[in-house]
């Protein structure tokens, strides 16, 4: 485990105080080998050992759950956090991507329950198409182009990236809002901007929005409903649209299978 964050170290047990330990003589850890120290234990207790005596180390941040997690749809066959947490990060540990600063999972799985009826936010939606794209190389400063978004964070490249390409655009004010819960028609506009960017167009499409709602989508949605409609990204539900209706992760999860396999 240690020589995937660059630790060359062999592992023994040893009974320290009378309590068991895992340890590991090593050179003094970098912070990112630090996290992935603390990411794999539970943490009880992570020490040094110093002559005879134990010095406690402090964790570094570990992202925590979210707020709303008690209160998500829970059903069973889901594992406790902690140990979803292990598994996550020897998934990466495998993956080789531990050392990347933001991974995000689409559905954590803890707590027995899912994050999939979670809202999808204007941040996720841009990251999956962004990777969907094949992460092209972004140049500038997110914190220039939006006020409230930072460089270097998990969603920075992939929104320099739709702003630049027309995909997005910010709001009046200069900012973004990465962590905003995005509506289905907003969806739907995303979802069009990315097919133009690859040449797809809604010219040709002669079909007419059905929708019991469709007087209640944006004028300025409605191509790119139509388009998503037609391409078979966006369905209604028992007759209506609903364009200001959140989007959730499994809807967004939903969507990005249609796209995939519409271009197969």
């Amino acid at each position: 485990m240690l020589s995937a964050c660059g630790v060359d170290a062999q592992i023994t047990s040893c009974t320290l105080g009378g309590a068991p330990f895992l340890c590991f003589e090593a050179d003094p850890l970098t912070p990112a080998q630090a996290a992935f120290v603390h990411g794999h234990s539970a943490l009880y207790m992570t020490a040094a050992l110093e002559g005879d005596l134990l010095r406690p180390l402090d964790p570094p941040a570990i992202p925590c759950l979210p707020g709303d997690m008690p209160d998500i749809l829970k059903y069973k066959g889901k594992t406790n956090a902690a140990f979803t947490h292990l598994l996550i990060n020897l998934a990466l540990s495998a993956g080789g991507v531990w050392q990347q600063p933001h991974p995000r999972v689409l559905d954590p799985i803890c707590g027995r329950g899912t994050t999939l009826y979670c809202a999808l936010t204007r941040g996720m939606l841009v990251t999956v198409l962004y990777r969907m794209a094949g992460s092209p190389a972004v140049t500038g400063k997110v914190s220039e182009k939006f006020s409230d978004c930072t460089d270097g964070s998990w969603y920075a490249d992939a929104v320099l990236w739709a702003s630049a390409n027309g995909i997005v655009n910010g709001y009046e004010d200069g900012t973004y809002k990465p962590t905003k819960a995005i509506n289905r028609q907003e969806m739907a506009k995303v979802l069009y901007g990315y097919d133009k960017v690859g040449g797809k167009n809604a010219e040709g499409i002669t079909e007419k929005l059905t929708y019991t709602d469709v007087d209640a989508i944006g004028e300025w949605a409605i191509e790119s409903v139509t388009y998503c409609t037609a391409a078979g990204y966006l369905a209604g539900s028992n007759g209506a649209f609903n364009p200001t209706g959140t989007a959730t992760r499994a809807m967004g999860a939903k969507v990005l299978m249609n796209m995939t396999k519409e271009a197969a």
